[in-house]
């Protein structure tokens, strides 16, 4: 796989590396043993919200913080080409999307179309989507390749990675009277002309710039979907400043805070961090001055 191809904008789709499937095979296991009543994609229908979010939440905590779970993982970088020497990892994140969720106006933010950099993720950073089960052709999610070199009007500007944590992240329940989350989104309604709809096989995988602009599809099957996302930089994308231009990204803060290095599991160096985003002014702000 040609990584530096990511960075300009290449979506490697439908990946089948071998070492994916016995790392797999323990996710689904962990996955059934929330949900013991039947198929976890049919359970996920007759519980109510805060059970739901209750399993989910034990369940993503158990595989972020497993090492035995990381370590199966590693060898699907490796022969994806990636060297674990230089490699940071945010997290292994597990998401649930229930059947028709986009009906339910209180998760309206799930599926705002977006860049990941404009929730303060580095320029740099690259994804792996995996589904757990099979995602039918709609059921996914979307990118929008012609926006990637395009700027588009959005408020990532109101949005503070320090104010986000502290309003709880994504699948927050607490709730503040004199504040809100803000779910960055563009401001007008984009064209949906030369979309990629992402779905794919149990046992594969998608690899793609976070710079992307992507969203949730509607789920529609009839089951929920179950997938991992894993967000990762590398060490000399980082060191050389590499990544696509900030075109209209204008959000405050860096989640490099929190990644740290597969091999020794020590965070991104302070001056790492400070020497790589200094490096990338949103477009706009190069204007102005």
């Amino acid at each position: 796989m040609d990584i530096n191809a990511l960075l300009l904008g290449k979506i490697f789709n439908r990946l089948s590396p071998a070492s994916l499937n016995p790392f797999l095979l323990q996710i689904q296991n962990r996955l059934q043993s929330y949900f013991p009543e039947g198929d976890p994609r049919q359970v996920v229908a007759c519980l109510s919200s805060p059970q739901l979010l209750t399993r989910m939440k034990l369940l993503r905590d158990e595989i972020i913080f497993s090492e035995p779970l990381l370590h199966s993982f590693c060898p699907v970088w490796s022969e994806l080409g990636f060297d674990l020497n230089e490699t940071f990892l945010d997290a292994i994140r597990i998401r649930c999307v229930p059947d028709k969720f986009h009906e339910n106006v209180e998760a309206k933010s799930v599926s705002y179309i977006h860049r990941d950099p404009w929730y303060a993720n580095p320029q740099c950073q690259l994804n792996f989507w995996i589904p757990i089960y099979d995602v039918e052709k709609g059921a996914g999610f979307s990118i929008y390749p012609p926006y990637f070199k395009k700027a588009i009007p959005n408020n990532s500007d109101l949005f503070d990675y320090q104010e986000w944590l502290e309003l709880g992240g994504f699948q927050s329940n607490k709730v503040f009277s004199d504040r809100k989350q803000i779910f960055p989104a563009p401001l007008y309604n984009l064209d949906e002309v030369d979309t990629v709809d992402i779905h794919s096989r149990a046992g594969e995988m998608i690899c793609f710039a976070s710079h992307h602009l992507h969203g949730t599809s509607p789920n529609r099957s009839g089951l929920a979907r179950f997938t991992l996302e894993v967000r990762f930089v590398l060490r000399s994308h980082l060191e050389s400043r590499v990544g696509p231009k900030k075109l209209d990204n204008f959000s405050k803060g860096s989640t490099l805070i929190h990644m740290y290095d597969l091999i020794r599991h020590e965070p991104v160096p302070k001056a790492l961090i400070k020497h790589y985003e200094d490096g990338f002014v949103p477009e706009k702000s190069r204007q102005d001055s």
